[in-house]
Formats: structure tokens, sequence, C-alpha cells
């Protein structure tokens, strides 16, 4: 971006301004749309093949193209649960780490609540 900017500087910024322009550029133009289209393209190969079903004493979890159902326990699965204002994280303790995300305003006050009571439970 440096050498682009020295042989065609924007008019009137300068070098180092016109690289910064030239950067920002590139990212906007160039990097956003190909880290966007390949994540699609990956969420697309690896759907998730599973229905998760959430209980006070545990997470049960049936897979869909298997005939195999799995039960975890929310202190040995699950690292943390985060509730912000819009969305509650739900971050899972595998050597993979991923993350179950659920909009709040998708969810009943009695989820809400059974979520922040996990919660609770799991910070103690």
């Amino acid at each position: 971006m440096l050498l682009l900017a020295w042989v065609c500087p924007l008019s009137q910024l300068g070098v180092i301004v016109s690289a910064l322009v030239y950067f920002l550029v590139f990212i906007v133009v160039i990097l956003i749309p190909v880290y966007h289209f390949s994540s699609k393209m990956m969420a697309k190969r690896s759907s998730f093949d599973a229905d998760v079903e959430f209980n006070e004493q545990n997470i049960i979890i049936k897979h869909r193209n298997k005939d195999l159902s799995e039960v975890k326990e929310w202190k040995a699965w699950v690292k943390q649960i985060d509730i912000r204002s819009s969305v509650v994280f739900i971050v899972v303790n595998q050597p993979y780490r991923f993350v179950i995300i659920f909009q709040k305003d998708k969810l009943s006050a009695d989820e809400l609540q059974f979520f922040s009571k996990v919660r609770d439970e799991l910070s103690r």
C-alpha cells in the first residue's frame, strides 16, 4: 500500500495518508467480502447435525444423521454463559471451542430465567 501511495498519491493528502486510505479501501473492498463468503461456504459445508435440548440436570444432544444421543453435564460441557443486552452466549468447554448464541427477543422469560439460573450455578 505504501508503494502504491508513493507512485499514485491522492491529491493533497501525502504518501502516508494515501497509504492509509488505500489500506482501508483494500480491507473494505477485498478482505471483508472474501471473509464473508468463505464463512458462508464453511457454514454450508459443516451444517449442525444435532438438536440440543437443555434441562436443569444436563444437556441432551440428539444427532440427526446418526442414531446417537449424548448426555452432557452443565459443569463439564459449558465453560461460561454470558447474558448480554440482546443475546445469550453459551461457550462450550471443548478442545475446539464453539459458541451457542440465542437472540434474547426469541427466548421466553422462563428460558431467560433458566439460563440466568444455570449461569449462577456455573459461577459457584
